[in-house]
């Protein structure tokens, strides 16, 4: 019956310790893994800032188009009303 226990109780502490080391082994590619995502996150935030920092740039483009248009604009009604007033 000795005989029995200690065989039983080695054979539990062998499973004990293989689950220990499985376990040790999926925390370890948990930590590649979120290593991975935290990678991958830094990487879209820096493409994100990109991409905004982009959008501003073109939106402070076009807003200095728009108003050499507009200035351009009021140059042609002015150039038309001398010309109304010329006409006269």
């Amino acid at each position: 019956m000795k005989q029995f226990i200690q065989c039983y109780s080695k054979e539990k502490i062998q499973q004990v310790d293989k689950l220990g080391q499985q376990l040790d082994e999926q925390n370890q590619k948990l930590f590649k893994d979120k290593s991975t995502v935290d990678s991958i996150k830094f990487d879209l935030e820096t493409i994100q800032t990109k991409i905004i920092n982009q959008f501003y740039e073109k939106a402070q483009e076009m807003e200095k188009q728009f108003s050499q248009i507009d200035s351009t604009y009021e140059q042609l009604l002015i150039l038309e009303q001398r010309l109304k007033d010329q006409l006269k």
